[in-house]
């Protein structure tokens, strides 16, 4: 799928349905000076998320659900079981499907009180959607409504990262939690 950036965050965000104009900066894909800050922010997003190796899902709720315990018991999170609900109702809706076999399940919901992300690689292909679109890689993102801007800042540094192939590729073959964040954050 090669949709503008912009337009990728907005239908991973679910915003871009409901008409919501996208920051500028984000809209115009132009770089400002609170860049330095956002990749510090980013980086320490990804440092501080769990993640999940080797998930053994056969489909995306069995793949959203195994990702998802990497959270239980955050500080982030209010009411796990309502989040994850949240993530499965959204899920199935439109799902969320970056191509290049990641996916970006996510809600916007009171159930978090922080923007919580997780991020699972599974063992093999787990087919995604009403396509059954393959994905290895699982990031897994609560929000609260109040903070969708916020979000959005994060999806799109993390969208960028993806772009590149060879980080795909790293991120996929990860042996542990350590070399997948050291490969993200990098």
């Amino acid at each position: 799928m090669n949709l503008p950036l912009a337009r990728l965050v907005f239908l991973a965000a679910g915003l871009y349905h409901l008409g919501v104009d996208p920051p500028r900066a984000v809209r115009t894909g132009m770089r400002t000076s609170s860049r330095s800050v956002m990749a510090t922010d980013t980086t320490e997003r990804i440092v501080q998320a769990p993640v999940r190796i080797g998930l053994e899902a056969t489909d995306d709720e069995a793949a959203i659900r195994e990702t998802a315990e990497a959270l239980r018991g955050s500080s982030g999170i209010l009411e796990f079981d309502a989040f994850v609900d949240a993530v499965l109702r959204r899920q199935r809706v439109e799902p969320p499907l970056l191509g290049h076999g990641i996916a970006l399940p996510h809600a916007r919901t009171e159930a978090v009180r922080d923007i919580v992300t997780a991020f699972g690689v599974a063992r093999h292909d787990v087919p995604f959607g009403p396509d059954r679109t393959p994905v290895r890689l699982v990031v897994l993102v609560g929000t609260p409504p109040g903070r969708a801007s916020e979000y959005l800042a994060w999806v799109a540094d993390l969208v960028q990262r993806f772009r590149d192939a060879r980080v795909r590729d790293a991120l996929a073959a990860a042996p542990d939690a350590e070399a997948f964040v050291r490969v993200l954050a990098g």
